[in-house]
């Protein structure tokens, strides 16, 4: 996965070259690992990144808002993950001639990858409030100079998904979330089933 920072206003307003958007609901799979295909930029909602061992998922990483998915493509020749959308999901497809512009690509993917590991690390270490904390503030993305009445809601991932994301059981995710709704880090949306507006500063953590 990769986020060029500063880029995504672009990406979005590049569509008519691009091609049209794909729209997932939760759960549906947008590659399997060996399939070809394009490679796609995350415009809203994620995905998990899963390595598929002796037939089974393994989560490997998470591609979300402005990230790009699929360029292991360009140099394998097909997919080296099975993506899956955590929530809704919105991807615009990338142009085809992005291999003969890809120099800046990867470099950016250099860095990206490495700050986005010790992202994922610090997402199985320490507390389960830190773990799920940590999870719902890169859900929600990189919204801290915003009013906490200006950030869209967050649609929360299935206990499932979250459980396998920070190594921690459902039974353990699901009591956390009860917490934060109690606590109101997590208040109900009108939006629908599962969107919550997140209250992040009264968690008191930092993402980096």
């Amino acid at each position: 996965m990769l986020a060029l920072d500063g880029s995504r206003k672009a990406g979005i307003s590049m569509a008519s070259r691009i091609g049209q958007p794909k729209y997932l609901v939760a759960k549906s799979v947008l590659y399997e690992a060996g399939d070809w295909g394009k490679v796609w930029r995350v415009v809203s909602g994620g995905l998990r990144l899963d390595n598929v061992l002796h037939q089974q998922n393994r989560f490997a990483s998470l591609a979300l808002v402005g990230d790009l998915v699929g360029l292991e493509s360009l140099v394998l020749g097909h997919y080296g993950y099975r993506a899956q959308a955590l929530v809704p999901t919105m991807l615009l497809p990338m142009p085809p001639d992005l291999e003969k512009t890809s120099d800046t690509v990867f470099r950016h993917s250099m860095v990206q990858q490495l700050h986005e590991t010790g992202r994922l690390l610090r997402l199985r270490e320490g507390a389960a409030d830190d773990r799920i904390g940590r999870l719902l503030m890169m859900l929600e993305g990189r919204n801290d100079e915003a009013e906490a009445g200006d950030r869209p809601p967050i649609c929360l991932p299935s206990l499932k998904d979250m459980s396998e994301i920070v190594d921690l059981t459902m039974e353990s995710v699901s009591r956390v979330v009860t917490k934060f709704r109690q606590q109101q880090v997590l208040m109900e949306s009108e939006v629908g089933r599962r969107h919550f507006n997140f209250q992040r500063h009264r968690l008191g953590l930092e993402l980096d």
